[in-house]
């Protein structure tokens, strides 16, 4: 199966397991906040005699619609927990770590707060 498939499966799957509803991409038209959305901004592979590495970084974000930043900081520091320096379960694969290399912390021209980071995912299969 496909790696971003499964990496991003996995991610899904631990966010998940917060209070906030995930999205891939972008959250339907219908959807309230709070909720996050993660997707993939870039990956690369890198081959040895031992197989395949692979890396994927992920926009991970909290999404509130608040006039200040507050609650968002607080779900995005939840959401972050579940996923920072976290073994993921990824089929196929060693996983070798998961962490925030840069934060998120906007808000939107529709007035919706972004909050969270770029989160690293390293795997060896």
């Amino acid at each position: 199966m496909d790696d971003l498939i499964l990496v991003g499966s996995a991610l899904h799957g631990a966010l998940a397991a917060g209070t906030i509803d995930w999205y891939r991409n972008v959250a339907p038209g219908t959807a309230v906040p709070p909720y996050g959305v993660w997707s993939l901004q870039s990956g690369s592979d890198a081959y040895d005699f031992g197989g395949k590495f692979a890396t994927f970084d992920y926009n991970v974000r909290v999404i509130t619609d608040d006039d200040w930043p507050t609650r968002g900081e607080g779900l995005a520091q939840a959401a972050m927990a579940l996923i920072d320096n976290v073994a993921l379960t990824i089929p196929g694969y060693d996983h070798l770590e998961c962490r925030r290399s840069a934060p998120v912390h906007f808000r939107d021209p529709d007035g919706f707060w972004n909050i969270g980071g770029i989160f690293r995912v390293w795997v060896h299969d």
